[in-house]
């Protein structure tokens, strides 16, 4: 799979026949919803944690997954996001949909993901609340492009030449034309895409087959690999004139002795990390830079018990911990 992927989603939208769906927030609609979703997923899946209307903590290994929820997920009281980190399962409700079931992993895996997320929906399958759904339009939505099977793959994927370069609103304007694809930018907390990380997922999966949906996807993500794989290599070329070069070094460096890095700073010096491993110019690997990825959300320093300003020194501490050991 291609270098610039960090990570694969399949999901499945799916809402109860008998229920108004979210947007129109019916709250004892959206309650009997979540109610009823919980009480399903506990009695046929063991494993889950549930964090209810963004309250809790969540795990640091999900930050991609936490990222792509909508941002008033903390203010949703009827909300409710379950978790099963360890098989790489969510579950979240009423949010848009009454149940958005996604699995993760590997962007290899991409198959296998689709057959899990799968495999759970028919696990939530309730003969007595069953999905809404249309002979015409298949599975419903409470947006009507969104109508069909409801599966969607996603590719979180790095592209910080093509980000430099401005080229992305070009690429998403011909993919969703020529492929029915969308590509997105990933937004993170305080922030609008320091990271430079996108996703690119199926923008319709009305009259589409799993696999079709799979191919689709994986050849759009493969076109946007190799545009991003040339431009690296001509912004890396190994001069000692390349102005990329010097930005890469620099963030190694920031990274490598930082005592105080936010979440801004941390994702933006990041995105040179990863793309001058990718490019084997920094003395770091592709893995030890995707790993480090686990040190952007304050999440994954709030279990520390200490105060929250002091997050962005234990992230430095972290983060220069992890390259050179000190």
């Amino acid at each position: 799979m291609p270098q610039t992927c960090l990570l694969a989603e399949a999901s499945l939208r799916r809402n109860y026949g008998d229920l108004s769906f979210c947007p129109q927030d019916n709250a004892e609609d959206l309650e009997k919803s979540k109610r009823r979703s919980l009480y399903r997923l506990q009695q046929v899946r063991a494993g889950f944690g549930v964090l209810e209307g963004g309250k809790g903590e969540r795990d640091k290994t999900v930050f991609l997954q936490e990222a792509m929820l909508p941002p008033a997920f903390g203010s949703l009281t009827s909300a409710a996001f379950a978790v099963n980190a360890q098989e790489k399962l969510f579950a979240a409700i009423n949010v848009e949909e009454h149940l958005l079931l996604k699995a993760c992993g590997n962007p290899e895996e991409d198959l296998d993901l689709v057959s899990r997320v799968r495999a759970l929906e028919q696990d939530l399958a309730d003969d007595h609340h069953p999905f809404a759904v249309s002979a015409r339009f298949d599975y419903l939505s409470y947006r009507p492009v969104l109508a069909g099977s409801g599966l969607h793959l996603t590719l979180v994927l790095h592209l910080p030449m093509l980000s430099f370069l401005r080229q992305i609103p070009k690429l998403s304007d011909a993919l969703l034309r020529e492929d029915r694809c969308v590509l997105k930018p990933l937004t993170a907390p305080e922030a609008r895409n320091p990271g430079r990380i996108f996703l690119l997922s199926n923008a319709s999966s009305h009259g589409l087959g799993d696999e079709e949906i799979v191919s689709m996807v994986r050849r759009c993500g493969g076109k946007l690999d190799e545009k991003e794989t040339v431009l690296r290599g001509k912004a890396l070329d190994g001069s000692r004139e390349s102005g990329m070069s010097d930005q890469v070094w620099r963030s190694y460096g920031i990274l490598k002795h930082a005592r105080r890095l936010s979440v801004h700073d941390f994702l933006n010096h990041w995105s040179n990390l990863r793309l001058g491993a990718a490019a084997g110019v920094l003395p770091l690997s592709l893995k030890q830079a995707d790993d480090l990825l686990d040190c952007a959300p304050d999440s994954a320093f709030s279990r520390d018990g200490l105060e929250t300003r002091t997050i962005p020194y234990r992230r430095a501490d972290r983060v220069r911990q992890a390259i050179s050991g000190g």
